[in-house]
């Protein structure tokens, strides 16, 4: 019988945890879950015993962090576990993100379909949901995959469309969501980079990810923190010729909090990564010789409206260009890396 992992990190609050877990636990196919949460460091808001009781409720594994390691080193360390075990599939899910009973079911078919003629992971077409995680009514695209623009940024493709309004088809894509992406063993393998040489610097950036980096196996980048993490490993995974496929009749139901026009509302934590992510993700993917539209609105247009931006209005965010020094040299080595992988494909930032 197939065997999927489910992981789901956590920080802080985890209001749509039970929810999510109640999807899981209805998911119809043959295949086996095991679901396993990860608190990443102690909530201040809620007492211990809370997410023990709703893990315990939903037939989930439990796992803490003393402090918060991000969500791409969290995630890392779901991978350490599920390649030594029998699994056949992961599954990264968002705890605000609850899958209707054929979703799984629909992308293990998907993929089954798929991976023996092209390495492949897949996504589901989320949808924007209530506080109760259900679909609103109309429905509206929370995403179809990510796109990245001539600006450099990426977005969620059709976005706060009304899905009525659209027409959508299963398909590859520049890749999916890191809210909800299922992961075959040799997608995941195929992904993962070597640690460098320079690997010292994404500790003096951030010294907690030195405490247990031996039980995380890299499939999102830690350098990324959080935020952005799934488009530089779209862009990773362009290069080494593996590819993302959206299936539009696999639904998950989204509660979207984190977006562009929200900026002004959210932490100076949460700004100062998407700033030193955006520039990260340019040295480790972005060319004027394969992206020359982007020359002119992202490159020069775009950057310098961020760096005005940090210097005059968000200057919490100045941190971030100090960051991006740091860690250069290690994201050159990784672009160097990639490459050298990299086989001749199509292949392109926007």
């Amino acid at each position: 019988m197939t065997k999927v992992l489910v992981h789901i990190v956590v920080h802080e609050s985890y209001p749509y945890l039970a929810a999510v877990l109640e999807s899981l636990r209805n998911q119809i196919g043959d295949f086996a879950v095991a679901v396993q949460v990860t608190e990443n460091g102690p909530s201040q808001q809620f007492d211990s015993s809370s997410i023990e009781q709703v893990c315990c409720e939903g037939n989930a594994t439990l796992f803490r962090n003393d402090i918060n390691l991000g969500f791409s080193a969290a995630h890392n360390q779901a991978v350490f576990r599920f390649l030594p075990a029998d699994f056949d599939y992961l599954l990264v899910l968002n705890p605000d993100l609850a899958l209707k009973e054929d979703c799984l079911g629909l992308l293990l078919d998907s993929l089954k379909n798929l991976e023996s003629k092209v390495p492949v992971y897949a996504s589901p077409l989320l949808l924007r949901a209530s506080e109760t995680l259900a679909p609103l009514e109309p429905e509206i695209i929370d995403s179809a995959g990510i796109v990245f623009s001539p600006t450099l940024r990426h977005f969620d493709r059709y976005a706060e469309r009304k899905l009525q309004e659209v027409e959508l088809c299963s398909g590859f894509i520049v890749g999916g969501s890191g809210a909800c992406l299922l992961f075959p063993r040799a997608a995941i393998e195929a992904l993962v980079l070597p640690v460098n040489e320079y690997q010292e610097q994404l500790y003096e950036v951030f010294p907690e990810l030195k405490t247990g980096a031996d039980e995380r196996v890299g499939l999102f980048d830690e350098a990324f923190f959080a935020y952005r993490e799934d488009a530089e490993l779209a862009l990773r995974a362009q290069s080494l010729g593996v590819r993302g496929y959206l299936n539009v009749e696999a639904l998950g139901y989204h509660v979207r909090r984190v977006t562009p026009e929200r900026r002004k509302a959210l932490t100076a934590d949460v700004n100062r990564h998407s700033v030193r992510n955006r520039f990260l993700l340019q040295v480790l993917h972005w060319s004027p010789l394969k992206n020359p539209e982007s020359i002119l609105p992202g490159f020069l247009f775009r950057n310098l409206l961020v760096l005005f931006g940090v210097f005059l209005r968000e200057r919490s965010s100045l941190a971030a260009l100090k960051q991006v020094c740091v860690l250069w040299k290690r994201a050159w080595a990784r672009r160097r890396y990639l490459k050298s992988a990299c086989l001749e494909r199509p292949q392109s930032y926007v």
